[in-house]
């Protein structure tokens, strides 16, 4: 009877292909036979394109040409990042200023899956005549990042916008990407609203340069830009009655616009698209899910719960039974463009939900529940916010579907996968250590996060940089 041992290497490689990586191992060490294809140089490679392909990662071209150590660093790297931050094991590795002028101000820093390039939004000074100008930059992280880091694009926004967000979404080719901005008019009175913009750039130039595909204006400020399937969705609040979301096919220039069926301020956009809105319920703590109705607009067709009892207690609006009244948080979503899998957390008093929405809610909607006392959180009770150096500006999903998340006070979060659906499940959330810096608690800090590559970072608005990297005794 033949066994794993007789089998051809190329079969027993397409085994390992359908398990982790260290699960791979964990079979491949049994015995002498198998061990073998550990120390071969293809398994490595294959590794570590598995990672690039499912991820989607922008890996140098020359994976092929690495080392045999560093093909093992880079496949084991999203596991041994995940073991650091359990053990509190990453370290601060750099600490440095970028070389823009004085008074400049960073508005926010998102890196490149792969953990090679680091993008910026800022406003800063040019002279008395020309005011102020808004830049999108690239600069580029390595394992030795200079005290001053080094720029290798940028490209001027549209004039008298200033910058807010920033989204990242990986190209049609390799080293591709498409960069979306959104900006809101600067210092004007007579007039109101913001500006999306998609950017392309090619990082597999010697030289590479931003170029401008399209635009949209819009006479409103929105307040939240992200990338769901093909489309930008942004969403408005109108005053304290209903707030609207904005649908843009940017590669078709389309546009659906969805209005909440109910009072801005208990009612938030966790999903929307041509064909669905999901949305959340403050006052139920629910997720209502709706479709295109024929008479027009959009009607409700259901209603998701959490399990906990915790979560669907009914909300009085009594100062013993105060909700804290913040926006939910997002996962950010690198691969948006082909995952609709949604990924939400919503803050209450003693409890963060974890909410999966498969196919944008069209599917199966699950909840898990992490016992944590939020009230830090708080801040402003009235506010839709909180404490905006508490509160998570959004988190990361690792290669084991944890979610972790850097606030901009320093603290990091990690909150556990769940192992079934509905149960309760853990959560470790420490302060990461930062070197003393004149602005360091002056200042808001964009951060973020490289589960794949292992680096933690952030940008004060002053423009100092922080990399943390894992510990050298950090084991997977």
């Amino acid at each position: 009877m033949p066994s794993i041992t007789t089998l051809p290497y190329e079969i027993v490689l397409e085994i390992t292909r359908s398990a982790a990586l260290r699960d791979s191992v964990a079979l491949l060490i049994t015995c002498k036979v198998l061990h073998e294809i550990c120390k071969a140089r293809s398994f490595w490679i294959d590794q570590v394109l598995r990672l690039k392909e499912r991820f989607n990662l922008l890996l140098p071209d020359h994976i092929g040409s690495l080392a045999i150590e560093d093909l093992k660093r880079t496949a084991w790297s999203p596991y041994r990042f995940e073991t650091a931050i359990r053990q509190q094991k990453i370290q601060l590795s750099h600490c440095g200023r970028f070389n823009t002028p004085m008074g400049s101000n960073y508005w926010e820093a998102k890196i490149v899956p792969g953990g090679q390039w680091l993008f910026t939004l800022s406003s800063e000074p040019e002279d008395i005549t020309a005011g102020w100008c808004s830049l999108l930059r690239v600069w580029r992280i390595t394992e030795a990042v200079p005290a001053v880091p080094t720029c290798i694009a940028s490209f001027r926004l549209r004039k008298n916008f200033s910058p807010m967000e920033l989204c990242l979404q990986p190209g049609d080719s390799s080293l591709d990407l498409f960069v979306f901005v959104n900006s809101k008019i600067l210092f004007s009175h007579s007039q109101q609203g913001c500006y999306l913009q998609v950017l392309h750039i090619n990082m597999a130039d010697g030289n590479p340069q931003f170029s401008p595909v399209v635009g949209l204006r819009n006479r409103r400020i929105c307040s939240g830009m992200g990338i769901q399937g093909q489309n930008v969705v942004v969403t408005f609040p109108e005053g304290r009655d209903w707030s609207e979301a904005l649908i843009w096919d940017w590669r078709n220039d389309e546009r659906n616009v969805v209005q909440s069926p109910r009072p801005a301020g208990k009612y938030w956009f966790m999903a929307a698209s041509k064909t669905i809105a999901t949305l959340w319920d403050l006052e139920t703590r629910s997720i209502e899910v709706h479709l295109p109705s024929p008479s027009g607009g959009y009607a409700k067709v259901g209603s998701h719960h959490p399990i906990s009892a915790a979560s669907t207690e009914e909300v009085s609006g009594g100062a013993d039974d105060h909700a804290i009244d913040i926006i939910p948080t997002f996962v950010d979503s690198w691969n948006s463009g082909t995952d609709l899998h949604r990924i939400a957390l919503a803050h209450l008093e003693q409890e963060t939900l974890r909410i999966d929405m498969e196919d944008l809610g069209a599917g199966r909607i699950g909840f898990t529940s992490y016992l944590k006392d939020n009230t830090y959180m708080e801040g402003v009770p009235t506010g839709p916010h909180g404490d905006e150096s508490e509160v998570p500006a959004n988190f990361f999903k690792t290669i084991s579907d944890h979610l972790v998340d850097l606030s901009s006070s320093g603290r990091l979060t990690l909150y556990l996968s769940p192992e079934g659906g509905g149960e309760e499940t853990e959560c470790i959330s420490y302060f990461v250590d930062r070197a003393r810096v004149d602005d360091i608690h002056l200042d808001e800090h964009s951060s973020f996060i490289c589960p794949f590559s292992g680096i933690v970072g952030s940008v004060s608005t002053g423009g100092n940089l922080f990399i943390w990297r894992l510990g050298q005794d950090a084991c997977i």
